[in-house]
């Protein structure tokens, strides 16, 4: 039984044991806090290869989130490993993404699982009786819609009032219409606030931040601070899922995208008017504030 800490909020010590539940490594003495769309699997797959265990995680899975709640998560006494973060200080690591770039990452992947979502269930359905034989449950990698992105999907249509999905596309501007009618701190994590419940409490003020913009300098910076190995990061930043993004362009924020995966796409900013800079930056006051982020050049 974990111990909890009198000076620890129980709205901490609880949503550490929820998704995103954070990586904790007793090995290392370190644990990982990320955010879907916030460069998780880039982050996730730095811890992996800090222990030595990125091999494993690769084998057993191309998705890497796979591994992750199937097998790491599942360790002995990962719970009680969980309740000792609040004590690790600055050995907790956060990384973070800018809002207004994670708000566009965010409608992308959304816009790709609907122009495909017909073809994808098929898939999901055929190796969901896969994974079952296995004696697991599937975890979708992006190249497949799971109920999570069908519900939010249908979600997103009756807020338009027409269907999305099968084809059926939205634009970004669409989009953010659609997430100021959400709870952003409750929403969907692929959505939801970057800021953590603990640290909201004041449980975490020393952890060590990492805003991924900044990784080339910040990372060898804490792996030289905290004794970790020094990591190959463009290595690990490598993923046949990652849209490759042009820097010329024009506003796109009132058009449609759908499966861009293989094809070019406009740079963040072009999504941007000055109407959707102001409404995503209200939608996420929180994570501009406490990360010191700005609107995209």
């Amino acid at each position: 039984m974990v111990v909890r800490m009198p000076d620890v909020p129980s709205v901490c010590l609880d949503s550490l044991r929820r998704e995103p539940i954070p990586l904790c490594s007793d090995e290392l003495d370190v644990a990982l806090l990320w955010n879907a769309k916030a460069a998780c699997t880039f982050a996730i797959k730095w811890l992996y290869w800090q222990e030595d265990l990125l091999g494993e995680a690769q084998a057993y899975a191309s998705w890497p989130h796979q591994y992750r709640q199937y097998v790491y998560c599942q360790r002995p006494r990962y719970s009680e490993c969980l309740g000792s973060i609040p004590q690790l200080g600055p050995r907790v690591i956060k990384v973070v993404r800018n809002p207004y770039d994670r708000a566009v990452g965010a409608y992308l992947s959304y816009a790709n699982q609907a122009a495909r979502r017909t073809r994808a269930r098929h898939d999901l359905l055929a190796k969901a009786v896969v994974r079952r034989v296995r004696g697991r449950d599937h975890i979708p990698s992006p190249d497949e819609t799971d109920p999570q992105h069908a519900r939010l999907l249908r979600s997103i249509g009756r807020h338009l009032g027409r269907d999305v999905g099968n084809g059926g596309l939205f634009t970004f501007r669409e989009f953010v219409g659609f997430l100021e009618t959400l709870d952003i701190a409750t929403a969907d994590m692929h959505l939801r606030s970057q800021v953590h419940a603990c640290e909201r409490s004041g449980a975490l003020d020393g952890l060590s931040l990492v805003r991924i913009e900044e990784a080339e300098r910040a990372i060898p910076r804490l792996e030289d601070a905290l004794g970790l190995r020094p990591a190959d990061l463009a290595r690990l930043r490598r993923s046949r899922h990652h849209s490759e993004r042009s820097e010329g362009g024009s506003f796109v924020g009132g058009s449609p995208f759908g499966d861009t995966l293989g094809s070019p796409v406009p740079a963040s900013r072009w999504f941007y008017d000055d109407a959707l800079v102001q409404a995503v930056g209200r939608i996420y006051r929180e994570d501009v504030e406490r990360y010191g982020y700005e609107p995209l050049p």
